[in-house]
């Protein structure tokens, strides 16, 4: 199609807007202009093999200017707008790197923690079936019997694991009170007011 021979049918019969205006004053200076180029992405999908255009008028094709399209790929991209992209890919990259790995440790101290609380449920519970009031007490019990087993048995059982000092300080806090000998009492009305623990010493 020659490029004299572009239709203007896009000027309105009805009063334009202000955007239209400028659309409508573009496409009339580009008419004088035009040339082939290779199509554009949207122009392919509509069956075109060539573009009309005018490199010093618009960087986009009279088509995708006629309909108002914001974007078009008529023209690849320059070499700066290559490294922009491939400098924000990286800087995404680098921060979605970031995030994960804090995501990763935070998940690694609540698996942690969570393990921390059950070990001590447990020792609690053990203390409550032998009437002992604080950890250190019932920790030595357990070593002394350990001991005995070994002795009796040759075998030697499996360590209890340790809690996390932090931890013992925040439920200490919450459940226990230091007695004069510097041990740690635990409160066992405190304690013993949780539901699940009441029902599972009662229930023993």
């Amino acid at each position: 199609m020659s490029s004299n021979r572009v239709s203007r049918s896009f000027v309105c019969s009805r009063k334009p807007s202000r955007k239209t205006d400028e659309r409508n004053a573009l496409l009339e200076l580009m008419i004088g202009n035009l040339v082939d180029m290779p199509a554009c992405s949207f122009c392919k999908d509509q069956g075109l093999q060539n573009c009309k255009a005018s490199d010093v008028d618009s960087s986009r094709c009279f088509e995708c200017i006629r309909l108002n399209r914001s974007y078009c790929d008529m023209n690849p991209l320059t070499p700066q707008q290559l490294r922009r992209i491939g400098t924000q890919h990286q800087k995404a990259e680098s921060e979605l790197e970031a995030a994960e790995e804090e995501l990763e440790k935070a998940s690694a101290k609540v698996r942690r923690l969570r393990k921390q609380k059950k070990l001590w449920f447990e020792k609690m519970m053990r203390a409550v079936a032998r009437g002992i009031d604080n950890v250190e007490e019932l920790e030595r019990v357990e070593r002394e019997e350990a001991e005995q087993l070994q002795k009796a048995t040759g075998v030697l059982p499996t360590p209890s694991e340790d809690l996390d000092p932090a931890l013992v300080r925040s439920l200490d806090a919450e459940f226990g009170v230091e007695s004069l000998d510097g041990t740690h009492a635990i409160d066992w009305d405190a304690f013993l007011g949780n539901g699940t623990v009441q029902a599972e010493s009662s229930s023993s």
